[in-house]
């Protein structure tokens, strides 16, 4: 990296530059610096984004991306775009590297490289010189049509590679990094006696040797191991062609899926992840790719193996189709799966909802009915009472009134005899 690039930098930053510079050279580490490499694999002919970001706005600063030969990828410089920089971008990347350059004021530096060739191949650093902070550096490999094979633990692996010529007296050479996996020399090999072999993989590696005539030089690697994960190389007659893949042990396989229960709330969905040898991230999502809220995973240890549950409940959608997603960050492994629910479980909830629905309104009605009966009843008992007692005192007043009446005629009775008796008394005198 050339400070000559920016000639407008401030004697200030100029100073934590040559700094950083200094501590970087001498091997100690800046803490703005972005510590890890991550890894973007793409099939030749495609688009790679490789991401670099900041916490800071940047479209008037400048972002610098360089591969590990220094070569010029694309070169921002306060509002003048990699395109407009052609000057100072390598040849390779002319016409095929930019930015999102609405994105830079959110502090999105990504590099957007168009039609990936294997030459792209290698490690790219996200240079940012003028932040308030400092400088902020970000590695990322790109990895240009590699091959993925994945694995569980224990099982047998094949590594594909192939010439359209016989390699029967040919040198077939596999390598996993700096170590010898496998070499076949025109017959001779590491299982009739050539040596120097690895010894990690001592008496698992072989080729099909009645293949070779066909040109198939594909490596077979039993009993995998954790650690035999790694980029592997087959080279044909000692550089004639090179073929790179990589190889991921530990990688758990597509997850079960199934539906547990149908309830009020909905169809309830369950994810089953099944020996993974680190523990994975699940995550339920739509078929369109929309999260969804789901409980806590429930998971399980068996000799350092994890089961993994995951369970959520989902209502109806446009499409009823759901996705589970398994994801390794240890081992840079993705996979998922999907399910499609039946309307018809849907139908269920909603006549369950439904059924439900009018056994409350009966019920409530019922309840009205009852308290109307209740009601009626005790308003008959009162109207009776009212009756009885109306009758009881018109009685007891007409009792009353045959009383007077009695004792009025008794008195007159009683009146007339006494004065009967006082006329005879005067007569016989």
């Amino acid at each position: 990296m050339d400070i000559e690039k920016w000639p407008h930098l401030s004697t200030e930053n100029t100073l934590v530059f040559v700094l950083v510079c200094s501590l970087v050279c001498s091997g100690a580490t800046h803490q703005d610096e972005t510590n890890g490499v991550s890894r973007t694999y793409v099939t030749e002919g495609e688009d790679a984004v490789l991401h670099c970001s900041s916490v800071e706005r940047l479209e008037n600063t400048v972002v610098d991306w360089e591969n590990q030969n220094k070569k010029e990828a694309c070169l921002y410089d306060r509002g003048q775009h990699c395109e407009d920089r052609r000057d100072n971008q390598d040849e390779q990347y002319k016409g095929r590297a930019s930015l999102f350059y609405d994105e830079l004021k959110n502090g999105n530096a990504s590099l957007i490289l168009n039609n990936t060739r294997i030459e792209d191949t290698g490690t790219y650093t996200c240079i940012l010189p003028l932040l308030s902070s400092g400088i902020q550096r970000s590695t990322v490999e790109l990895i240009v049509g590699v091959s993925r094979t994945y694995v569980k633990e224990g099982e047998d692996a094949v590594l594909h590679c192939s010439s359209v010529e016989s390699l029967k007296n040919m040198v077939v050479d596999w390598k996993n990094q700096n170590k010898e996996v496998f070499l076949y020399d025109r017959g001779w090999h590491y299982e009739n006696g050539l040596c120097c072999q690895d010894e990690q993989y001592g008496g698992r590696v072989s080729l099909f040797y009645d293949e070779l005539k066909n040109g198939n030089a594909s490596l077979i690697l039993n009993d995998t191991r954790i650690e035999d994960t790694g980029i592997y190389t087959c080279d044909l007659s000692s550089g004639r062609q090179i073929f790179t893949m990589e190889l991921i042990v530990g990688a758990v396989q597509a997850p079960v899926l199934e539906i547990s229960n149908v309830s009020e709330a909905g169809v309830e969905l369950q994810c089953v992840v099944r020996g993974s040898s680190s523990k994975p991230s699940v995550e339920w999502q739509t078929c369109e790719g929309t999260s969804l809220n789901s409980e806590e995973p429930l998971v399980s240890e068996t000799r350092g193996r994890y089961d993994t549950t995951l369970l959520v409940t989902v209502t109806e959608t446009k499409t009823n189709c759901f996705r589970c997603v398994v994801k390794q960050e240890d081992i840079y492994h993705r996979i998922d799966d999907n399910i499609i629910v039946s309307e018809k479980l849907f139908e269920k909830k909603s006549s369950h909802d439904t059924q439900s629905s009018h056994n409350t309104q009966s019920s409530h009605s019922t309840d009205v009915l009852g308290g109307m009966f209740s009601a009626g009843v005790f308003t008959l008992v009162l109207l009776l009472l009212a009756v009885v007692l109306v009758l009881f005192f018109t009685r007891r007043r007409s009792r009353l009134k045959m009383r007077k009446l009695k004792e009025k005629m008794m008195n007159v009775i009683s009146s007339n005899k006494r004065k009967g008796d006082r006329g005879g008394e005067a007569h016989a005198q």
